[in-house]
């Protein structure tokens, strides 16, 4: 039985606590969506399914799990349906012990409106939460909420863009050719190899061949696009499918790059360091090119990275490294440090 709940407005208030409201916010400004009741739907929609806090809809894949496990085994015994239900009794009592603590758990409340996509759902007779939540709609919303926010950023943006995700996986696994519309209104051509994380494993990259239009002959290039800036992703009747050649010049570029900055064509970039600025080299990894030691004499290190990377990394060592060459980026650190330095004259 769904939620008898009703309002004219479709309008319910959820209390939410401080640590998923600061998540919820960061969220919001990342994935550019300005509205709160717009974000609710969006993250109700796809991640109800699969959430724990949907209880029965949890169990009943539980259940369904475990049962698929003892058709495996060569022997059944009738002990096995017992320890089954004992096992879903204690999960289903720690999920409404979950439910109490969520009732104190709160900071601050705010309106939403419920989409009336969402709201058809939870008053149908499919959605089966209205029992373990007593007929409060709201609890059940702040519950998908809270266990969203608690989830890694990773998984979070998956959720969010969850359509977006799952037509590129369709790409990556039929090797077909997927048309990319960026914020900026580019558009990409793309052959699509795989999803990689970065190094700390916090974000996706779709990577693949890229192509300014869909011919057969026109010039493809390495490339990676993170999915929350696309506009639009569709896929096309065309083939994606990489030739054996394609995916080692892929391989080799994404382990001499990071996989955020295969856009960029790689430069030989020398730098001469402080003692202070190699210590910071050593112990800032994120994002830290690789030294070339052949190359390497003293406090002067060579690296093999694009201009990006460089910039991103070594900026903020300040005066403990100074670029040697190249000129463009010699000039830009000069450019960004004066930059930065005028705002403090008096």
């Amino acid at each position: 039985m769904g939620f008898e709940w009703w309002s004219s407005e479709q309008r319910v208030r959820i209390n939410l606590s401080e640590s998923a409201l600061a998540v919820i916010a960061d969220d919001m400004f990342q994935f550019k969506t300005a509205d709160r009741s717009t974000f609710m739907n969006i993250v109700f929609k796809n991640f109800y399914p699969e959430a724990k806090a949907s209880i029965i809809l949890y169990i009943n894949h539980r259940k369904r799990q475990l049962l698929d496990i003892i058709e495996l085994a060569d022997e059944i015994h009738p002990i096995q349906d017992h320890i089954i239900n004992q096992l879903l009794m204690h999960e289903q009592k720690e999920l409404e012990d979950n439910i109490a603590f969520q009732k104190k758990n709160k900071y601050a409340s705010h309106i939403y409106r419920i989409n009336t996509a969402n709201l058809s759902y939870l008053r149908s007779e499919e959605c089966q939460e209205s029992e373990p939540y007593q007929q409060k709609l709201g609890l059940y919303l702040k519950c998908i909420l809270e266990e969203y926010a608690a989830l890694p950023y990773r998984e979070r943006e998956c959720i969010f863009f969850r359509e977006w995700y799952e037509i590129v996986s369709q790409a990556i696994e039929t090797h077909s050719l997927l048309k990319i519309t960026t914020g900026k209104h580019k558009k990409f051509y793309v052959h699509p190899y795989s999803l990689e994380t970065d190094t700390l494993s916090t974000r996706l990259y779709l990577t693949g061949l890229s192509k300014k239009s869909e011919s057969e002959g026109a010039a493809k290039y390495p490339a990676s696009f993170r999915i929350p800036n696309f506009h639009d992703v569709k896929i096309l009747r065309q083939s994606g499918r990489l030739t054996k050649e394609e995916i080692v010049q892929l391989k080799e570029a994404l382990s001499s790059r990071k996989v955020q900055f295969l856009l960029d064509r790689e430069e030989e970039i020398r730098i001469r360091f402080t003692e202070g600025g190699i210590r910071k080299y050593n112990t800032l990894v994120y994002m830290r090119p690789a030294f070339d030691p052949a190359k390497t004499k003293g406090n002067e290190y060579v690296f093999r990275c694009t201009l990006k990377q460089a910039e991103y990394y070594f900026f903020k060592f300040g005066e403990d490294a100074q670029i040697l060459s190249p000129p463009d980026l010699r000039r830009r650190f000069m450019e960004l440090y004066e930059r930065a330095a005028s705002i403090y004259h008096i």
